[in-house]
């Protein structure tokens, strides 16, 4: 049977965490004008070249009379860049989750066959006579069924997932009884860019990302216990889940 491979999308996130904390450490430690100095020494570096008289002079004049203006222009992009981050990692996240869901649906197709439909997809000769067994046609319809599932929206996949997975409990998704997939949906359609959009708290950032942390390793759990559906961790829980008892 087919494993879920939880523990590397559920730490893929975890990274996106740690590394929000710890640029939010640098942050507060100020070293943005280290970071400033730097980028302006870089920007001198590469513009004198193009001057007139490229002479000692005339370049230490050029470094200071640049210095106030590119100076200021730095820090308003370095604060702009903070916001940036914290929206780039966001999308990551929601981006790595729906690869996660891709796999998740992946794995139900090959470990049960009875979720989808060869009636749904026409194969022309060319491609059958390419098939050399039974497991390459199945591996080509399924690949199929996967595609259409892919290019699902983030809403469309988990009612997808609900319906035909039957991972609809409530102990799923269901988290301090707020309605983070809602929100979730809204972000996923949300411009990364700063300005485009109202700032994410730290708070707000860190729930969110914790929330799908814990959907991943949820739907693996309940997988486990539900279906029989193995999932890579640390180490195998198997001894402290139930045994996997088949819907009735």
């Amino acid at each position: 049977m087919e494993k879920l491979k939880t523990l590397s999308y559920h730490n893929e996130l975890l990274l996106n965490t740690s590394l929000f904390k710890y640029l939010s450490i640098i942050n507060e430690k100020n070293i943005s004008p280290i970071i400033r100095d730097v980028i302006y020494d870089n920007f001198i570096l590469t513009t004198t070249s193009f001057l007139k008289n490229a002479g000692e002079e005339t370049i230490n004049k050029y470094r200071e009379e640049m210095r106030e203006p590119y100076e200021r222009y730095i820090e308003k992009t370095l604060r702009e860049g903070w916001a940036g981050i914290k929206h780039n990692l966001l999308v990551s996240s929601l981006i790595t989750f729906e690869l996660f869901l891709n796999h998740l649906v992946d794995v139900y197709y090959k470990n049960f066959p009875e979720l989808y439909s060869n009636d749904d997809i026409s194969v022309s000769f060319s491609v059958l006579r390419d098939f050399k067994n039974q497991d390459d046609m199945r591996e080509y319809v399924i690949h199929i069924h996967l595609e259409k599932f892919a290019h699902l929206d983030l809403q469309e996949k988990i009612l997808y997932i609900k319906k035909n997975l039957k991972l609809n409990s409530d102990e799923i998704w269901a988290a301090s009884r707020k309605d983070y997939l809602q929100d979730i949906c809204r972000l996923r359609g949300r411009h990364i860019f700063p300005g485009e959009g109202a700032e994410i708290p730290d708070g707000e950032f860190y729930a969110h990302i914790n929330y799908l942390c814990s959907l991943i390793f949820k739907l693996s759990v309940y997988s486990r216990t539900r279906y029989g559906v193995e999932f890579e961790w640390i180490k195998d829980l198997s001894r402290y889940l139930h045994d996997a008892v088949p819907p009735g």
